[in-house]
Order: C-alpha cells, then structure tokens, then sequence
C-alpha cells in the first residue's frame, strides 16, 4: 500500500493518493487498567466484610486440604493467529500498517501485545488488531462499565453506544462502537473471555465506513479462526 501511517495525536484520516486511513487503534495503558482493577477489587473486598472473610477463609480451607498445602501455578496460556480469515490475509512486506505507525508487527502474543495487519483481496480495506494473553482488564466480567471500555479502545464510550454482539463458538463477550472520524463515522470491535483481550479497528482506503455491525461479523470470522489454549 502507498497509504501514510495514522497520525497519534488525532481521529482525521491523513489523505493520501489511494483514500484516506483512520486513526490506528492507541496502545493500551496496562499500568492504568491495573490500577483501575487493584481499585475495584478493594472495593469488592470492603463490600464483602466479615460475611465474605469467613467464606474466603472456608474455601482456601478447602482448597489447601484438597492440595496438601501445595501452591498450584497459574495457568499460562498462547494463541496463534490466523493467517487469513474471512476475505482478509495476513500483510505482507510493505503492507502492515503497524509498521508504518512505528509499533510494527508482532504475531506472537506469548512475548508481548500482538499487532497484525490483515489485508482484503481489493486492497480497499484492512484490519488492524491486537492480541493480548492473560489481560489485566476482563471485559467479559459484568461489573466491568463504560471506563474500561473506553480506556482500551481509546474513544470515550457510554454503555447505551457500546453493542453486544454474537462472538461466536469461541465465547466471550464482543463489543462494537461507533465513533466520529473525518466528519464521518467508523467502528471499533473488542473482543475478551477472561483469558485474552482482542481489539480490532477496519481502516478503510476507498467506499463507506463500515457501522459496528458490519465489523462485529468481520471480527467475529476472525475469532472464529484464533486459537487460544493453556501451555502444555
């Protein structure tokens, strides 16, 4: 593609000789979604008082009776990505659009943040998405709200403009929003079950912008294709 990268400061596409590309999905700030969860995890345990000690200490009796005393490791988990899905494929040299904003590629989940580029056949369209194992925020807890959202896909949301969506077999809950970019309108997908955290943004370079239905079914075939499983 000869599209310039997205600018990190602003929403509006930088035009270029094929269309314009909208503003890439910001990175997520780990360190304020886990200060965000050591907060709301003190809040649970000051609502839970003396009922809910008296329980913890009965199931960690359990537990340590059921081990022996024994510490179990946490589970790890990896995923791979798919090398297309869909109408799409994975980019290839010349076509990532993480490389062109700095953050480059990366398709192995297991050492840090994932970032792939997936291209359409006419060269219209792309994705961009993100992978992340054993994520912080859990956007498939309900007591999750607006902020987390809003946080991870870096556009401020309210609950009654983020949409549910059908995952799919793998589960989970999906959410879509639409946003404002360029005097239009453009979409946003996260996907997370507890175990990863996926985002994904469609860059378009030619035709309309797709609503978050129309992404919801995109990213859908996508996680239909992920494969995430514990480290054997």
């Amino acid at each position: 593609m000869s599209n310039d990268p997205p600018t990190a400061d602003a929403k509006p596409q930088a035009s270029t000789d094929e269309g314009s590309i909208e503003r890439s999905l910001p990175a997520i700030d780990w360190a304020a979604l886990r200060r965000r969860n050591d907060r709301r995890r003190a809040r649970r345990r000051q609502i839970g008082g003396g009922v809910g000690a008296s329980l913890l200490a009965a199931v960690f009796l359990g537990a340590w009776i059921a081990t022996r005393g024994e510490e179990q490791p946490p589970v790890r988990y990896t995923a791979e990505l798919p090398t297309v899905f869909d109408d799409y494929r994975l980019a290839g040299p010349g076509e990532s659009l993480w490389d062109k904003t700095g953050i480059g590629e990366n398709l192995d989940p297991t050492t840090e943040t994932a970032h792939a580029t997936y291209v359409r056949s006419d060269g219209k369209k792309s994705f961009i998405i993100t992978v992340d194992l054993d994520p912080v925020a859990d956007v498939s807890d309900p007591g999750e709200g607006d902020d987390i959202v809003s946080t991870i896909l870096g556009t401020s949301v309210d609950s009654d403009e983020a949409k549910s969506y059908d995952p799919g077999p793998i589960e989970g809950k999906l959410l879509c929003v639409q946003y404002a970019v360029a005097g239009t309108t453009s979409s946003r997908c996260l996907w997370g079950n507890g175990t990863a955290l996926v985002t994904a943004q469609p860059v378009v370079t030619s035709g309309p912008r797709p609503t978050p239905e129309q992404t919801a079914t995109e990213v859908r075939s996508f996680l239909g294709e992920l494969h995430v499983h514990p480290v054997t």
